[in-house]
């Protein structure tokens, strides 16, 4: 199942929605660009994952996660900037998150119905995180904060288990101890402010 797609469709996805949000000249300017670079950089480290030498490996699945996790942020942000009812962010927030994890796991190696399947279930964690986030009373690039720290912890635990087909404490604690630490920090910041 070819995802090449998935990150250039929702890097525009997030240009459209930003652009559409804040409709002004310097959106304008940056919309094309968030577009343009979310569609070279998935596909140019998709290009890179493909070449045998190890050390190339590492560093695109490096540019990669940080392309994907980016257009995360910005596609996140941008629907929870709109303020939808719950009944359209949520399902939203779980298609977004559904096809970024969809993209994630190709490099797993896994079948195409378990990748399918833990894509739904990544995309459904993010929904109810969605449904939650939208009874906290805060405003801004929080929200699409609040879902990027989320998305890291639900994809990296994914992506572990379909790699390593057991997930280690050492893994839960690493991507719970960061994906804590961003929530707790936004959490003060917006107690504070």
């Amino acid at each position: 199942m070819a995802t090449a797609w998935a990150v250039p469709f929702i890097s525009c996805f997030a240009a459209i929605v930003l652009v559409a949000t804040y409709h002004n000249r310097w959106m304008l300017l940056f919309g094309p660009l968030i577009a343009f670079l979310g569609t070279a950089g998935a596909l140019l480290s998709r290009d890179l994952l493909d070449e045998a030498d190890e050390q190339s490996s590492r560093v695109a699945s490096t540019i990669h996660t940080l392309v994907v996790h980016a257009v995360a942020f910005l596609a996140f942000s941008a629907i929870y900037l709109n303020k939808f009812s719950t009944w359209v962010a949520a399902p939203l927030v779980g298609l977004v998150g559904g096809i970024l994890i969809l993209e994630t796991l190709e490099r797993a190696g896994i079948s195409t119905p378990t990748r399918v399947f833990y894509s739904v279930l990544g995309g459904w964690v993010l929904a109810q995180v969605m449904i939650a986030l939208n009874w906290w009373p805060t405003y801004g690039w929080t929200g699409g904060a609040v879902l990027l720290a989320v998305f890291y912890l639900v994809a990296g635990l994914l992506l572990i288990r379909t790699q390593r087909h057991v997930v280690r404490r050492r893994d839960v604690l690493e991507y719970g101890l960061v994906s804590g630490a961003a929530l707790l920090v936004l959490a003060l910041r917006e107690i504070v402010a």
